[in-house]
């Protein structure tokens, strides 16, 4: 997967359609993930054309590390460890490459409708990778069902309330996109829960209306309104990430 920092989503557009780029790419327009990563520690200060050797490495846990550029034996070796794909990539016929390669790396929303209509195909090749790729999606609802209700008995309701949305929206045509739902109603009452969702609803208002502005003055104004946010729910998710915004 690329992240590309700093860009308009259109200009990325044309960029990876004129050179066939293949793999994902999340355009970090207002660079806030760029900043999160910097405050978490996991690169060292913005990219740019002077500042290129960076790396950044995700687990086969999906658990970000800072990595070596100078080494990109180890940092390679990093990410490696303990990596395997969901579904063998062997099996995959060229026609569903892309929507494996969507699943693989966590975009289930693009992958399951290719899913949906090859599992109808009278390809019989394209059918047996279909299924796969369904018993890999059936398997993976199945574990965040199990992970969310688990958060949630150990009274970690935020954590496990996004695990339920991301369940009710990645995999809205499956059933248990319905059970997801009703347990995201349940856990809104919680206090907790209640204001992470005001927090993050706040800073969402900030970054669009205000810090995403060409005009300084209202960028100014999406600065002070951070800080507020920060002093007015300073415990929440939507805080930290203010934090690493101003």
């Amino acid at each position: 997967m690329a992240i590309f920092p700093g860009g308009s989503k259109a200009d990325v557009n044309s960029y990876v359609k004129t050179n066939k780029v293949s793999w994902p790419v999340y355009v970090d327009a207002d660079r806030s993930y760029e900043k999160k990563l910097i405050a978490l520690g996991l690169l060292s200060k913005e990219i740019s054309l002077q500042n290129t050797m960076q790396a950044c490495v995700a687990d086969a846990g999906g658990i970000l590390h800072q990595g070596n550029w100078s080494n990109p034996g180890e940092a390679l070796k990093q990410a490696l460890g303990g990596a395997k794909w969901k579904v063998d990539p062997a099996g995959i016929p060229e026609a569903l490459k892309p929507a494996w390669r969507a699943l693989e790396f966590g975009q289930a929303l693009v992958a399951v409708p290719v899913i949906a209509a090859a599992l109808k195909t009278s390809d019989a090749k394209v059918k047996e990778a279909a299924q796969a790729l369904q018993t890999s999606i059936k398997e993976d609802i199945a574990r965040r069902m199990t992970e969310a209700k688990s958060l949630a008995d150990g009274g970690q309701k935020w954590p496990a309330f996004k695990v339920y949305e991301a369940l009710s929206t990645d995999f809205k045509d499956y059933p248990e996109a319905k059970t997801a739902a009703t347990e995201m109603t349940r856990l809104r009452s919680d206090k907790t829960v209640t204001q992470e969702l005001q927090a993050k609803l706040a800073l969402d208002n900030i970054a669009a209306n205000f810090l995403k502005s060409p005009i300084k003055s209202k960028q100014a104004q999406g600065k002070a309104f951070l800080q507020q946010l920060i002093q007015q729910f300073p415990d929440t998710e939507a805080a930290r990430t203010a934090k690493s915004m101003q």
